[in-house]
């Protein structure tokens, strides 16, 4: 028995939705018989979505494309406070998902990231405004080290 099948009758027994998909999954793949195996896992993931969701659905919850961009740059707010310098955790693009749950691939092509505008604020002098120019010459100041930073002084600069 193979670790596919042991996942795939594990997953079967959680709940009743699970077993009924399991069943659905299997009657499809009983229809394509010895085509299956031959088959991309793209092809076999769009015969499966095919033969679930009826096109009624697919019709009815059709969303339209919006021409909402993603920003390819943020600004990221660096807070000085007497010794120690750390990002605020507010300043980067919002998300439900942790970093880890938005990159789940194990091999493949690295996306690019969005660029970083690094600010930085005293607690003393603080200011809501921000200068695109101060931005890019603080970037351009900055040294980029190949070892991760923590934000903070007291661990990065040891």
């Amino acid at each position: 028995m193979s670790l596919q099948n042991i996942a795939e009758q594990y997953f079967s027994k959680l709940n009743p939705i699970a077993k009924r998909l399991y069943a659905d999954i299997n009657d499809t793949k009983a229809a394509y018989d010895k085509l299956w195996t031959t088959l991309s896992e793209d092809e076999k993931d769009q015969i499966i979505n095919e033969s679930i969701i009826k096109p009624e659905a697919c019709l009815q919850y059709n969303t339209p494309k919006s021409d909402v961009q993603t920003p390819s740059e943020y600004a990221v707010k660096m807070i000085v406070d007497d010794n120690y310098t750390y990002r605020d955790e507010h300043s980067a693009p919002f998300s439900f998902r942790t970093p880890s749950q938005r990159d789940l691939r194990l091999f493949g092509d690295i996306k690019e990231k969005p660029k970083v505008c690094v600010a930085f604020n005293n607690r003393e002098e603080s200011s809501d405004s921000c200068d695109i120019n101060e931005l890019s010459s603080i970037t351009n100041t900055t040294s980029v080290s190949t070892i991760p930073k923590t934000g903070l002084d007291l661990l990065d600069n040891w």
